[in-house]
């Protein structure tokens, strides 16, 4: 069962911290203060979409097999 979850758990930080690095780096200022650590955080940057994009088709490969378990049902949506 905690496999199942977990993609759901790790998808919330993971966003968050795409987001704030989207922040950091739409500063026009941030290459030219420091490129160095502008390239880290991009690069940090794109690791972190990867992992996300992961998470979320495993979450939606968990999500198929579980509807598909429950003969067709959407025990996601009916259980809110």
């Amino acid at each position: 069962m905690l496999r199942r979850v977990f993609p759901l758990v790790r998808r919330a930080p993971l966003s968050g911290l795409v987001a704030r690095l989207d922040l950091m780096l739409s500063d026009p200022r941030a290459f030219a203060r420091n490129p160095a650590e502008a390239t880290r955080l991009s690069q940090q940057r794109a690791d972190l979409q990867r992992a996300l994009e992961g998470a979320e088709e495993e979450w939606l490969e968990l999500s198929r097999e579980l509807e598909a378990m429950n003969g067709g049902q959407d025990v996601l949506r009916s259980n809110r």
